[in-house]
């Protein structure tokens, strides 16, 4: 350990890790040195480094809490400033708060700026909530996405502390986006292409129950498919590929049909698209395997039945097979194969298509990003394989829990750390004052 001017002030030797963690603690003096303090491990070489300084605690934080972006053709929007002491408690007092428009060709003359002044008492909160008129600022007139700067200072109730901030508003020109989720990037000829779109507005909300246009266009042919959203504000398709001949194919998702010919302008408002190219997947075999996509996150130790559809050849298969057997494999990063198992076998003297289940539970082993295969070797010596990757859910063997036993304690009593992990677990307690995070809210301080 040295001190801001390099002087070795502690040392440990022989240090032995218990289960990997070393536990290590050094009082410093009641007068010491300011500055930054190093921390050197010999071997392997890393060093880390801490911050000793003075520093007057502000007595409480001033915030906006949104929007952080709002559509340029908006009359009015909702802007919410906050303030909070540390420990939670909402600030009673005067928020004054200025919006402004700045003049990005003349910036040496502020007096051009557009602004506008509110001001009102907080709330039980400790917010002010003023709706803001864009008429002044004339932002649909502008040529490209600008912002609005804000300023808001608090005038603590009974003690004249003010305290001030700053913030900007992106002004967005795009009204809504449509966006594929987790596309394919192949589809295999006659084999139906499976996807999924979603809509957002301007603030980032999903929309729901709303009309959603997937543009198909390959070979110099275009077809048009109309969809809705759900209640997730996403709309699935299942597309014929039977008529694409092998060919690269565009998808567009399209919010209107009536600019179908129409080139936007840099200043014009509207709606972002969804674009996507497919291209043909050439196989040996004429069966294949399609495993159904699940797009939400999945949750961690709970089991998920993965449907997977098949539809197999009789060229691929021969005359005399009545029964096969389907194999998968589960793995991490699709780099190292981890669960695997296999079929107990389909009966085919009734068709040649069909659908079974896989169940599988992703332990803690398997997070995040885990990876389905499921294959089937053919008796022609051929192979019919399908992969997928899921979403899940951040978890622990150690399914560590902690809390504290009351919501809201008064300062100097006692409260109690309620902590729970598995037998045998390793645990360790970081505590962060959060006044301290005001000064360097990116470092970790104990």
């Amino acid at each position: 350990l040295q001190d801001p001017n390099q002087n070795r002030i502690g040392q440990w030797l022989d240090v032995r890790p218990k289960q990997g963690i070393a536990d290590l603690s050094f009082q410093l003096a009641t007068e010491l040195s300011l500055g930054t303090y190093t921390i050197s491990v010999v071997n392997p070489k890393i060093s880390s480094t801490f911050r000793v300084q003075e520093h007057v605690l502000q007595k409480f934080d001033v915030f906006f809490e949104g929007p952080a972006q709002i559509y340029a053709s908006d009359k009015t929007f909702p802007l919410r400033v906050c303030g909070r002491y540390s420990y939670g408690k909402a600030v009673q007092g005067t928020m004054r708060v200025t919006v402004c428009q700045k003049t990005r060709r003349h910036p040496q003359n502020a007096s051009r700026d557009i602004c506008r002044e509110y001001s009102g008492p907080t709330m039980s909160k400790g917010c002010f909530t003023p709706s803001v008129s864009t008429s002044i600022f004339n932002l649909a007139l502008s040529k490209e996405d600008s912002k609005l700067y804000t300023e808001a200072s608090l005038l603590e109730k009974g003690t004249g502390v003010q305290i001030n901030t700053s913030s900007q508003i992106l002004v967005s020109r795009t009204a809504a986006r449509a966006m594929f989720e987790a596309p394919n990037a192949y589809y295999i000829p006659g084999v139906p292409y499976r996807g999924k779109i979603k809509l957002q507005d301007h603030y980032g909300n999903v929309m729901k129950n709303t009309k959603v246009y997937i543009v198909i266009k390959f070979m110099r042919r275009r077809f048009i498919k109309t969809y809705i959203t759900d209640s997730s504000g996403t709309a699935s398709f299942n597309l014929d590929t039977t008529a694409w001949n092998n060919s690269s194919v565009s998808l567009e998702g399209r919010f209107m049909l009536q600019d179908l010919m129409h080139i936007p302008r840099k200043n014009d408002l509207g709606y972002t698209n969804a674009y996507h190219q497919l291209q043909p997947l050439h196989v040996t075999t004429k069966s294949f395997l399609d495993i159904h996509p699940l797009t939400e996150t999945l949750p961690c130790g709970l089991k998920q039945n993965i449907q997977v559809t098949f539809r197999l050849s009789r060229d691929d298969l021969g005359e005399d097979t009545s029964r096969i057997s389907f194999a998968y494999y589960v793995s991490k990063d699709s780099r190292e194969p981890g669960g695997k198992g296999c079929t107990d076998g389909t009966d085919l003297k009734e068709t040649l298509r069909g659908s079974f289940f896989i169940p599988l539970t992703f332990s803690a082993d398997f997070t995040p990003s885990p990876s389905l295969v499921v294959y089937a070797i053919l008796p022609n010596g051929g192979m019919t394989a399908d992969s997928i990757r899921f979403n899940v859910a951040l978890c622990f063997e150690n399914q560590v829990k902690v809390g504290f036993s009351a919501k809201e304690a008064h300062p100097g009593s006692t409260v109690q750390l309620q902590l729970q992990a598995a037998p045998g677990s390793l645990c360790a307690v970081q505590a962060v004052d959060e006044n301290m995070s005001f000064m360097r809210p990116e470092s970790k301080l104990t």
